[in-house]
C-alpha cells in the first residue's frame, strides 16, 4: 500500500510538470505487480493517462504502457479487444528496439493479456521467449512467471511431460527466491499434473503441502485458487467427501473474499462465480434442480458464461442435465474454436479438467447432432489418451457409451416391447458379492465396485416405502422408521482437530517425507509402501481438519452434513447403476427421494 501511495504522488507530480516519460514510469511501476484476475480501475486511467501524455509515435515506453494496459484489462468483456493491443505492443517492442529490457517487460505483460484466450501454442512461444531473456539478465521474478505460464501453456497443448519441465524450473526459482507467494504454487501445479495422471493420493498430499507453503493468512487470491483447485479435483474424482470438502470451500472463500472482489466497471460479478461453480458440482451429483436454481442466478449476458472457457466446458454436463438447447446451442458456438485443446482452470484453479472436445460432445448430443458428437468424442479420447491423462479419459469413455446406450435405447424399433411399462416398477436386484454388487433388470447385468452409496441405496430398496433419517443412513444413529425418533441437529461440535494435534500431524508428516525420500534411496520398498499409507492418512486427517488458510474445520450440523453427504452418495450410486442399465438408473432417479429423510417409494 505504501508502495502504490508513492505511486501515485509520482504521477501527480508528472501531470504537474507536463512530463509524460515521468507519468509512464509512475503508471509502470504502480504495474509492476500483476494481479489475477482483477482490474485495477485506477491502474487503467493512469496506464490510459501516460498514453496520451507520451509523445508520439512508436517507442520503448509506449509499447509498455500499451502491453500492461492489455493486461490490466484482462479479463475484458470482449477479450479480444486487450490480446489485439498485446500483439501491437509486442511487435512496437521488436520494431523500435531499445535492448533485451524493454521487450521483457513487454512479453510479461502482453503474457498475461493473453494467457487463457490466446492459442496456447501462440503462448508458449512468448513465454519460452521471456523465460530465455530473463534467465539470461538474471531477473528470477520474470524468469519465474515465464515457467509458470509455460506450465498451463504446455498442458493445454496435451504435453504434460514439458509442463512438469516447466515446474520443474519454477520449483528451482522459487527455491532461490523463497517467498512462500512463489512457493507453495509449484506444489499445487504438481498436484495439477498428478490428478490428471490419475494419481489422486499423490495429488491431495501435494495440495496440503501447498496449503502448509501458503501460511496461516493466505491472500484472497490464493484463498480464491485452493477453493477452485478443490472445486476442479472433486469434477475429477467425483468422490463424495472431495464434493463434499470443494462445497465448504466455495462457501468459505465467497464469504471471506466478498468485500474484495466486489463488481468492477468492466461486468465482472464474482457472485457469477460461485453460482456457475456449484452448478457444476449439483449437476455432477444429478441434482436437476439445485443445478437449475444456481444456473438461473447468472444473467445470460455474464462475462463468465460469454467468454470464460473453463466455466464453458464445466456447463456442458448441466446442459445435458437440463436438456436446455437454447443454452447450449449458444456455448456450443462460443467453444468450438477452442477444438483440439486440453481444458485447464488455469492458474486460478490449477487443475486439468480433460480436453475441450469431450465437452463440445456434450453439447453436440444436447443438439440432436448425433454423428457430430461422436467424431468429438473419438477426438478428446484421443487427446487424452495422448497426453496421459487417464482421470479424464475414463470420465469422457463413460459418458460416450453412456449416450451412446441411451441414443440405441431410443432408436429401438417401435414392435419391441419395453422392458418395463412406463413409470411401472421393474424386476431388479441388488446383490453384495465381496468388494463388487452384481445389478440385474430384466435381461440386462453389470458388476459395480462397492460403495457407501450402493449399500445405502440397498437398505432403501430393501425397505420400500420406509423412511430413514440420513444419520441413521450414515451409521451414525437417528433412526427411521418414519422418523418418530428422528435424529437432532448436532449443532457446531467445536473444532474437528485442536491446535496441538494439528501441529503433530504436521510435524509427522515432515517426518514420514524424509522417511520415504530415504526409503527411496535405499530401495526398501516395504518401509517405502508402509510410510507413504500413513503419509496418505495422516493427510486425509489433516485435510478433514485444516481448511483454507490453515483456519480449524469447525464439525457442522451433524444431521445437515450428513444430508448433504448421504445425497450425493445415493445419487453416485444410482448414476454408476444408469450408466450401465439406462432404464433401471432412470427408475431409480424417480422413485428414490433424499432429503434428511431418505426413502424408496415404488412406483404406481
Amino acid at each position: 500500500e505504501r508502495g502504490r501511495a508513492a505511486c501515485i504522488e509520482a504521477a501527480a507530480a508528472a501531470r504537474a510538470l507536463g512530463d509524460g516519460v515521468l507519468t509512464a514510469r509512475a503508471a509502470l511501476t504502480l504495474g509492476a505487480e500483476l494481479m489475477l484476475a482483477q482490474t485495477d480501475t485506477q491502474l487503467v486511467s493512469l496506464l490510459k493517462e501516460a498514453l496520451d501524455a507520451l509523445p508520439p509515435g512508436p517507442g520503448g515506453l509506449r509499447a509498455q504502457c500499451l502491453a500492461r494496459l492489455a493486461a490490466a484489462l484482462q479479463p475484458a468483456y470482449r477479450p479480444s479487444e486487450p490480446m489485439e493491443m498485446a500483439r501491437q505492443a509486442v511487435a512496437m517492442a521488436r520494431a523500435v528496439g531499445g535492448g533485451d529490457d524493454v521487450l521483457r517487460a513487454v512479453l510479461s505483460h502482453a503474457g498475461s493479456a493473453l494467457a487463457d484466450f490466446a492459442e496456447p501454442a501462440e503462448r508458449a512461444a512468448l513465454s519460452e521467449e521471456l523465460a530465455r531473456l530473463s534467465t539470461a539478465a538474471g531477473d528470477r521474478v520474470q524468469a519465474l512467471r515465464g515457467q509458470a505460464r509455460l506450465a498451463f501453456d504446455y498442458v493445454e497443448m496435451g504435453a504434460l511431460d514439458r509442463a512438469a519441465r516447466a515446474v520443474d524450473a519454477y520449483e528451482r526459482l522459487a527455491n532461490d527466491l523463497r517467498q512462500p507467494r512463489h512457493l507453495w504454487p509449484e506444489r499445487l501445479m504438481r498436484a495439477m499434473l498428478a490428478l490428471g495422471a490419475g494419481r489422486f493420493d499423490e495429488a491431495a498430499r501435494l495440495r496440503d503441502e501447498a496449503l502448509a507453503r501458503a501460511g496461516g493468512s493466505p491472500d484472497v487470491v490464493a484463498m480464491f485458487t485452493f477453493a477452485s483447485h478443490s472445486w476442479g479435483r472433486a469434477l475429477v474424482t467425483e468422490t463424495p467427501d472431495d464434493m463434499m470438502r470443494a462445497e465448504d470451500d466455495l462457501i468459505r472463500t465467497e464469504r471471506e473474499s466478498a468485500a474484495q472482489f466486489g463488481r468492477e466497471e468492466f461486468g465482472h460479478n464474482p457472485a457469477d462465480v460461485w453460482s456457475l461453480m456449484r452448478t457444476a458440482l449439483h449437476a455432477r451429483a444429478g441434482d436437476r434442480e439445485a443445478a437449475r436454481r444456481s444456473l438461473a442466478a447468472v444473467p445470460p449476458d455474464s462475462h463468465f458464461l460469454v467468454n470464460d472457457p473453463p466455466a464453458t466446458i464445466c456447463l456442458a454436463e448441466t446442459v445435458l442435465l437440463l436438456d436446455d438447447k437454447e443454452l447450449g446451442a449458444v456455448l456450443f458456438d462460443r467453444l468450438r474454436p477452442l477444438s483440439g485443446r486440453i481444458g485447464t482452470l488455469g492458474r486460478t484453479g490449477m487443475v486439468c479438467i480433460g480436453a475441450v472436445d469431450g465437452a463440445l460432445a456434450l453439447y453436440a448430443h444436447v443438439l440432436g447432432r448425433g454423428a457430430e458428437a461422436d467424431s468429438y468424442f473419438d477426438r478428446a479420447l484421443v487427446l487424452e489418451q495422448k497426453a496421459g491423462l487417464s482421470a479424464t479419459l475414463l470420465h469422457t469413455r463413460r459418458w460416450r457409451e453412456r449416450l451412446r446406450s441411451q441414443t440405441a435405447t431410443a432408436v429401438a424399433p417401435a414392435s419391441a416391447p419395453p422392458a418395463t411399462a412406463p413409470g411401472r416398477e421393474p424386476v431388479f436386484s441388488l446383490a453384495r458379492e465381496g468388494e463388487y454388487w452384481t445389478v440385474s433388470a430384466g435381461e440386462g447385468l453389470c458388476r459395480l465396485k462397492s460403495t457407501r452409496g450402493f449399500e445405502m441405496l440397498a437398505e432403501l430398496v430393501s425397505n420400500p416405502g420406509r423412511e430413514f433419517h440420513v444419520l441413521a443412513l450414515m451409521g451414525t444413529g437417528g433412526g427411521g422408521g418414519g422418523g418418530d425418533d428422528g435424529a437432532p441437529d448436532g449443532g457446531d461440535a467445536g473444532e474437528v482437530l485442536d491446535r496441538e494435534a494439528v501441529d503433530e500431524y504436521r510435524a509427522r508428516l515432515a517426518e514420514l517425507n524424509e522417511e520415504i525420500a530415504e526409503a527411496e534411496a535405499w530401495s526398501d520398498s516395504g518401509r517405502l509402501g508402509r510410510a507413504r499409507d500413513e503419509r496418505e492418512a495422516l493427510a486425509r486427517e489433516l485435510a478433514r481438519g485444516v481448511g483454507l488458510g490453515g483456519r480449524a474445520r469447525r464439525a457442522g450440523a451433524a444431521a445437515e452434513r450428513a444430508r448433504t453427504n448421504v445425497q450425493r452418495r445415493i445419487k453416485g450410486a444410482i448414476r454408476k447403476i444408469g450408466e450401465s442399465l439406462p432404464a433401471l438408473g432412470a427408475y431409480l432417479e424417480r422413485a428414490v427421494r433424499t432429503g434428511t429423510f431418505c426413502s424408496y417409494d415404488p412406483l404406481p
